[in-house]
């Protein structure tokens, strides 16, 4: 559609010009490129060294699922929320809720024995503050003295209801306090532990729980993510470019750039910067910027190599090819660029702390990819690498027109 557009249009496509287009706008790119390929060495150094201070704060970073902190201090929710909390220190205890299966059900001797043995192995637990049974409900310290207690008919019809909210067939429901918060490493790692127990069928539920396994399942797949990211990015490029260097040099130089920007967050939100309160990193953030700026970033890394590589095929002069693919490709990938920060970066001025954040790192990503990355680092590093940038093993002589002679 775009190109019949542009032909239907023709030259009327220019006319209402706002700004007039600078003739002699890429020479200075050109000069630009021209002054970093003169010093390769000094650039990727001093490039290096900026994005290795950036990226110091990431072993700092506390990944967390967004909790009350997150939204504003003049929000009703979190005013009442943080007064409960400073009144009954809510927030230094976290309710979990066990379910256990038996075969037979809980409601005759052997089960209300079996319970009783439950209840007393969680009760040993350091962690565990207090639970709730039809035991500590009701005053009888044993089996024996719920038994004795039913057989007395008026008793009877007074338990039977307290017994129905706890055990349901052959299920029972336990709730539990522990005495930690539930977005807690201890309180996590306590519902870990008891999910896997194997002398009870546990179901272990509350949000200690739910922040387990959402922990659990994305360090269990990062690695296969990220896998499937690298590895694929790697073969498409070098598929593309015909080179083992420059797809190696791209994830290298991306991966940098996003530790970097990871760097800058910690600074920024966890540190307390900027007139920020110091908090935490929404646990998703790592994973929505990375997989949204690697993309942005390839993007821009095949515009400013697919250009080089038009002019290393006519002349192999890989100086050449580089001064002129900087030359006439900075302009579009700053352009996109901008426009990405802008979009983005107005996420920065809202009072909802995960979406600032996912804000402002993409922003400082693709700021940093646009600039640092792809002004100043793929240049001297093509520069330094030389011919080498377009080696293909298994094949010989020089590349040209698309193919190796």
């Amino acid at each position: 559609m775009l190109p019949s557009i542009l032909i239907v249009l023709g030259d009327r496509l220019n006319k209402g010009r706002v700004l007039k287009v600078k003739e002699n706008g890429s020479d200075r790119w050109r000069q630009f490129a021209n002054g970093v390929i003169k010093r390769p060495i000094l650039i990727t150094i001093a490039a290096f060294v900026l994005l290795g201070i950036a990226v110091v704060p990431v072993k700092n970073m506390d990944l967390a699922i967004p909790q009350i902190d997150s939204l504003p201090a003049s929000y009703d929710t979190r005013a009442s929320y943080e007064l409960m909390d400073d009144t009954f220190g809510l927030g230094d205890q976290s309710n979990v809720y066990i379910i256990a299966e038996r075969s037979g059900g809980w409601s005759d001797v052997d089960g209300l024995k079996a319970m009783k043995e439950l209840e007393e192995d969680l009760s040993s637990d350091p962690l565990v503050g207090g639970l709730t049974t039809i035991f500590t409900t009701s005053g009888f310290g044993s089996p024996e003295e719920w038994v004795q207690a039913t057989q007395i008919p008026e008793m009877k019809v007074q338990l039977e209801p307290l017994l129905d909210s706890f055990v349901k067939d052959d299920q029972l429901l336990i709730p539990v306090i522990l005495q930690a918060r539930g977005t807690s490493d201890e309180a996590q790692q306590w519902a870990r532990d008891w999910s896997d127990q194997t002398e009870w069928n546990l179901l272990v539920g509350g949000q200690p729980k739910f922040n387990q396994e959402i922990f659990d399942e994305i360090s269990n797949n990062i690695g296969i993510a990220l896998m499937i990211i690298l590895v694929s990015t790697f073969f498409i490029l070098m598929i593309a470019f015909r080179s083992i260097l420059i797809p190696l040099k791209a994830i290298l130089m991306n991966i940098v750039g996003l530790s970097a920007t990871f760097g800058i967050l910690v600074y920024i939100f966890q540190y307390g910067h900027f007139g920020l309160h110091p908090g935490t990193i929404a646990l998703i953030i790592p994973v929505i910027v990375f997989s949204l700026v690697f993309g942005l970033s390839m993007d821009y890394e095949v515009f400013l190599i697919s250009r080089m590589q038009e002019e290393y095929s006519k002349t192999f002069d890989n100086d050449h090819s580089t001064v002129e693919g900087l030359a006439t490709t900075s302009k579009i990938i700053t352009s996109a660029a901008l426009i990405m920060i802008v979009l983005t970066g107005a996420f920065a001025f809202t009072d909802v702390m995960p979406v600032k954040q996912i804000g402002v790192g993409i922003a400082i990503a693709v700021a940093i990819d646009a600039t640092i990355i792809r002004l100043l680092l793929v240049p001297s590093l093509m520069k330094l690498f030389g011919k080498w940038n377009w080696w293909m093993p298994f094949r010989k002589g020089e590349y040209k027109a698309g193919n190796w002679h």
